[in-house]
């Protein structure tokens, strides 16, 4: 994608710019994730975290990048932690931290209370963030506490902006307690950003209409 080639052509022109080379590291492997073969990138990203942290051990991107394939290439989880622990320590955002470690750490270790708690303290510091209600409402849900999901929905709906993740996601915690009223708006807000018949809005779309 156009990122990765503007972040390739940065590190062309000065090799030794560690924080391309950690966005490099963390672009590859979001991009992983949505790939059918992610091995290469996950590799390519892995290589690019290592240059980054070989020239600014406190690249904080590149740490996290470090963390997430510790779990994912290596399965690792003690080294994922380090990994999280020295980016924390090295002053990386909050927000962007606990969100990773809760989806990517915790959540497959099935610590949901760590996640959640976690999460609950970035909140603290950053209210407004959606992406940590998005991923406070997946916690909850996962450790079967779907009255604390309603609560963060109801919380979301205050928002002054979210994006159509969070949307849907509500949605689908109010479909789940029989809510259909709301359930409906939140489709009907999707729509409005025209979302509603997207990957994002279609299972609340098909639940709706089941």
């Amino acid at each position: 994608g156009t990122a990765v080639e503007q972040l390739r052509q940065a590190i062309a022109l000065d090799p030794r710019y560690s924080d391309a080379w950690g966005d490099l590291a963390y672009v590859l492997g979001y991009m992983s994730t949505w790939t059918g073969e992610p091995v290469p990138l996950n590799l390519e990203s892995y290589a690019a975290a290592t240059v980054a942290l070989t020239q600014d051990p406190q690249n904080v991107i590149g740490l996290l990048c470090k963390a997430y394939l510790a779990i994912v290439v290596k399965h690792d989880a003690a080294s994922s932690a380090s990994y999280y622990e020295r980016a924390r320590a090295a002053g990386v955002d909050l927000s962007l931290w606990a969100f990773q470690k809760a989806y990517l750490h915790y959540g497959p270790l099935g610590q949901y209370d760590e996640a959640i708690s976690a999460l609950k303290e970035a909140e603290r510091m950053d209210p407004l963030a959606p992406n940590l209600k998005h991923a406070l409402i997946e916690m909850y849900l996962a450790s079967d506490r779907t009255a604390d999901a309603v609560s963060v929905a109801e919380e979301v709906e205050r928002l002054p902006a979210k994006g159509p993740e969070v949307i849907a996601i509500c949605g689908l915690v109010y479909l789940s307690t029989g809510d259909l009223r709301r359930a409906r708006e939140a489709l009907e807000e999707l729509g409005a950003l025209d979302r509603g018949d997207s990957a994002v809005g279609i299972p609340l779309r098909l639940a709706l209409d089941a």
